[in-house]
């Protein structure tokens, strides 16, 4: 049996005064800790600012994000001295 829904847009998961906040914040977080030529820059041909990595590494501590690392192929001889 099918079934219609015209009201199939989702609501936001924050409200909007949740929106704002977060993003004064974050403009904030940019003029106080982000580093023009060091954390963001402008690469030729590109008319706006790029985030570069050292500034994602920024807001990867920031927002609490881990890096991971998944090891799929390892080679170690101790023997002699081979690492991979």
């Amino acid at each position: 049996m099918e079934t219609k829904n015209n009201n199939i847009v989702p609501s936001f998961a924050i409200s909007l005064e949740e929106v704002e906040n977060r993003i004064h914040l974050l403009e904030e977080f940019i003029k106080k800790y982000m580093i023009k030529g060091e954390d963001y820059g402008e690469i030729p041909g590109i008319s706006k600012p790029t985030l570069l990595k050292p500034g994602a590494e920024k807001l990867c501590d920031v927002f609490g994000f881990a890096k991971m690392v998944e090891v799929k192929n390892r080679i170690e001889d101790w023997e002699k001295g081979f690492f991979h």
